[in-house]
């Protein structure tokens, strides 16, 4: 699934930026994952790299790399990764959820998507989040003193994943009680929204 996912995250990323972006894309994984799934639902992220990374970059490259305060990569297809990656979350989570009525299906379901999920999200960033620091030097004289790095917003990634996650389980459990599961557990006795 991670890997289905990192290849659909290196197309819709790559939008008009080449071959190349695809590439890394994929080859770093799972921290482009987490960081698109969470820059989805809005987490700040920030990309730098000084002058002296950018040359030594290029020089491994064979090419000029771009300013990246100019790199535009568009923001949109993120969000569609992370709406229908919440949204399937929150159909399952539903489904599995037991209450006393729809009421509590859908809230609970609410509350434990969205603590799951903003857990989640945090966890993602920290994980995501790495910064490269470079010093070369010889008897005292520096040949080399770089540093690159990207990172998210740990706060945001904690309060928006709560507030996606929320959304998606309460979605996710109207679902359910619209499709009938919950009336379905009505003759037994019991009201659940999942395997009850």
């Amino acid at each position: 699934m991670a890997v289905v996912i990192g290849v659909a995250v290196g197309v819709v990323v790559a939008q008009g930026q080449g071959a190349r972006v695809v590439g890394a894309v994929l080859l770093l994984g799972p921290s482009v994952v987490f960081a698109v799934i969470t820059r989805g639902v809005g987490v700040g992220w920030s990309v730098e790299l000084d002058e002296q990374a950018r040359v030594l970059v290029g020089r491994f490259a064979g090419e000029s790399v771009p300013d990246l305060a100019s790199f535009d990569v568009p923001v949109w297809p993120m969000s569609v990764v992370a709406v229908v990656l919440l949204l399937v979350c929150g159909v399952l989570t539903g489904w599995w959820t037991a209450g006393d009525g729809p009421v509590e299906v859908v809230v609970r379901s609410a509350a434990g998507l969205g603590v799951v999920f903003g857990g989640a999200s945090l966890l993602m960033v920290v994980l995501a989040s790495v910064r490269l620091d470079l010093v070369v030097s010889v008897r005292g004289f520096v040949f080399l003193d770089t540093s690159a790095g990207v990172g998210g917003v740990w706060w945001e990634a904690l309060l928006l994943g709560l507030l996606a996650g929320a959304v998606a389980g309460a979605l996710g459990g109207l679902v359910v009680v619209a499709g009938g599961r919950v009336a379905g557990g009505v003759g037994n006795g019991v009201v659940a929204g999942g395997r009850g």
